[in-house]
């Protein structure tokens, strides 16, 4: 059965599927990523709701 994980890509923080017989190791190496959370999660909407709660690296930050 299919499940969600959540990568980091050079485009930032992203849900990515594992179809059944890959590893969540595998997708993110396919897709030249870093493993972020490897659920796994069954729906999309579950790993992207925890994606949400994440701190954004991205994000700058005011520095007075």
């Amino acid at each position: 059965m299919p499940y969600f994980i959540i990568i980091e890509t050079t485009d930032g923080f992203e849900v990515a599927c594992v179809p059944e017989g890959k590893t969540a190791s595998q997708i993110a190496r396919d897709r030249g990523a870093i493993l972020i959370d490897a659920g796994p999660y069954r729906t999309f909407q579950a790993a992207h709701e925890v994606l949400m709660t994440m701190p954004n690296p991205y994000q700058q930050q005011n520095v007075y």
